[in-house]
């Protein structure tokens, strides 16, 4: 952004990524931002956040630099209002009783000592205070906050077990991990409650009352009130979660690979539900028989249609994957699984939710798939195979069979 003769530089995030290759990528980036400097004939001014550790490596690269820890007392300043507001507020809409007015002043400054200047730690902590049933609870909580984010959600999550909600949480953690793109409630209720492999749809699964899942979640999820879809309460979150741990909540941690491998074998059963099936027009013809070893050579071939990757594993980047509406969505549906009025499958997507992600997903989660390691490899073959399918692909079936006969009498064309 230029100001006159000035220009300011931003750079946020720095050191999200683990070592060690993240500090020869940092040291590139430092010593190109310091030659842009150097190189400039206007008035630059560089602001780089980061973690503390991070200061050694940019003290090393500027000469001449400003540093502001965010244990300064001038942020435990700008902090103090925020504290302020946000403790009125619980107060007013009735989150926060105390039996002493006096005690909010002592929350108040615990909040502000020990925020450090991370807003994010003071929302977690307030939520902690206000589930407090008396004065006495409340200035014990104050004594013993939690030091850091990490021992926040260390202590969220022990929540959780406490109260025997250990199996929705991880599912929900998990899902919120892997999509492609964030789920409305609705959504996220069909997911957590299929298994892969299962044959139909089974409702005495469902949540009864989704609107519990925050609280259920430790708020470690929030619900996004404009968009009305599912997240993180924020992306340290998720890196917390994509971290090892060696305490009690290690069985909440996980690696992306993983959950994307459960979503991709969700997807697959859900698309094969054979609540489905008598809703599929049949067209004239017959399928030719492919063994799966032809459907990954053909894959793998460029030369099927200009939007299939050479490997599976870049198959989603290649694609150009965006979020499309459902109104298209479904309009694409109606054509690739021959139903007969766009009215039908409406009614379908009403009442099964989960349909239009599975379509749209299925095989960005399933790029990695291997038959030894994959319990719906064979559903994963039927939808590769089908003419008239509800999972959506970049290809139409007519090039799909022209593109696998020739790879089963061969290797792939380059």
């Amino acid at each position: 952004m230029s100001f006159g003769a000035q220009w300011k530089l931003e750079l946020g995030g720095m050191a999200l990524r683990s070592p060690p290759k993240s500090t020869a990528e940092r040291d590139i980036l430092l010593r190109i931002l310091h030659g842009v400097a150097d190189s400039s004939r206007t008035s630059l001014k560089i602001f780089i956040a980061s973690r503390p550790d991070i200061g050694q490596e940019i003290k090393r690269t500027f000469k001449f630099y400003h540093r502001r820890s965010m244990n300064s007392s001038g942020l435990h300043i700008d902090i103090a209002p925020y504290v302020k507001d946000i403790l009125i507020e619980k107060k007013e809409n009735g989150d926060l009783k105390v039996g002493r007015p006096a005690l909010i002043d002592e929350i108040h400054d615990a909040l502000v000592k020990g925020a450090q200047g991370m807003s994010l730690w003071v929302a977690f902590q307030i939520q902690d205070i206000c589930a407090q049933v008396c004065d006495d609870d409340i200035r014990k909580a104050i004594k013993n906050l939690a030091k850091d984010l990490p021992e926040t959600y260390e202590r969220s999550l022990n929540r959780i077990v406490n109260a025997g909600k250990v199996n929705v949480a991880q599912k929900v953690f998990r899902w919120v991990a892997a999509v492609q793109r964030p789920l409305s409630l609705e959504e996220l209720r069909e997911a957590i409650a299929v298994e892969p492999c299962q044959p139909f749809s089974k409702p005495e699964r469902l949540v009864n009352d989704m609107n519990r899942l925050i609280s259920w979640c430790g708020n470690l999820i929030i619900l996004d009130e404009e968009e009305q879809v599912v997240q993180f309460a924020h992306h340290t979150v998720q890196q917390f979660f994509l971290s090892s741990s060696s305490t009690a909540s290690n069985i909440f941690h996980f690696q992306f690979s993983e959950v994307n491998h459960e979503a991709g074998e969700v997807c697959v059963t859900y698309l094969n539900f054979n609540d489905f099936k008598k809703q599929l027009v049949r067209f004239p013809g017959t399928r030719p028989s492919l063994e799966p070893k032809a459907i990954l050579k053909a894959s793998l071939s460029a030369g099927l249609n200009k939007n299939i990757s050479r490997s599976w594993s870049r198959l989603g980047r290649l694609w150009g994957y965006k979020t499309i509406g459902n109104h298209n969505l479904l309009r694409q549906l109606q054509d690739g699984a021959g139903f007969k009025d766009l009215g039908s499958l409406r009614k379908l997507q009403t009442h099964y939710p989960f349909l239009a992600y599975a379509s749209e997903c299925w095989l960005l989660h399933t790029a990695d798939f291997v038959k030894e390691s994959t319990r719906t490899w064979r559903l994963w073959s039927n939808l590769l195979n089908a003419e008239n399918t509800l999972a959506r692909t970049p290809w139409t079936f007519i090039e799909w069979t022209k593109r696998t006969r020739s790879t089963s009498n061969g290797p792939p064309h380059t």
